[in-house]
């Protein structure tokens, strides 16, 4: 299977935090071969704009560590059609817009909402989504429930805009789920 990792998958080997061991179990189980792990120049973009310097050297040390030294997580490299393609993509993740309809009564505005909002972290998130479907990522792996595991309905408007510009679906996860899943497969 090939997940995507996102930038806070990193950051949690870093701090003291309930969901470090899973994570931790998580590499492990990528350094032995179960999954087939990658990051986007996004990720090491979030990491390198980490105000405190301390944390940038831990996420860097990290990212050195997995990336270069064990090799177990791959990078994805763009090329221009790439960014093409998740410039589109990202575009129809925000389809915030306004359509007036007529009504008996007149002119009535409907206004649509996005996936995702249009600025903040989520606009990070929109590029690291596309970034995972235009490369054929069976899975996201992320530890902000907030956005995608809590909210099926996220997940189903993200795979529906998916498959309007012909790609594949995505599964989102975070390492606790995923590991469970693994397990449940293998047992």
């Amino acid at each position: 299977m090939k997940i995507y990792l996102d930038t806070n998958i990193f950051d949690l080997l870093t701090k003291d935090d309930h969901r470090k061991k899973d994570t931790e179990i998580l590499f492990s189980k990528i350094e032995n071969g179960k999954f087939e792990a990658y990051y986007s120049p996004t990720v090491v973009e979030e990491i390198l704009r980490t105000k405190c310097k301390r944390q940038r050297g831990r996420l860097e040390k990290i990212l050195t560590e997995k990336m270069l030294k064990k090799r177990c997580v791959k990078p994805i490299y763009l090329n221009i059609d790439d960014l093409f393609k998740i410039h589109k993509l990202v575009d129809a993740y925000y389809y915030d817009s306004e359509e007036r309809i007529s009504t008996s009564s007149g002119f009535r505005i409907i206004r649509r909402k996005s996936i995702f909002s249009k600025s903040g972290s989520q606009a990070g998130d929109r590029i690291q989504v596309a970034t995972a479907v235009i490369n054929k990522i069976d899975a996201f792996v992320t530890w902000n429930t907030r956005e995608f595991i809590k909210t099926k309905k996220i997940t189903s408007l993200i795979n529906s805009v998916n498959e309007k510009l012909g790609y594949t679906k995505i599964d989102f996860f975070n390492p606790t789920r995923l590991i469970r899943e693994l397990n449940l497969l293998y047992c």
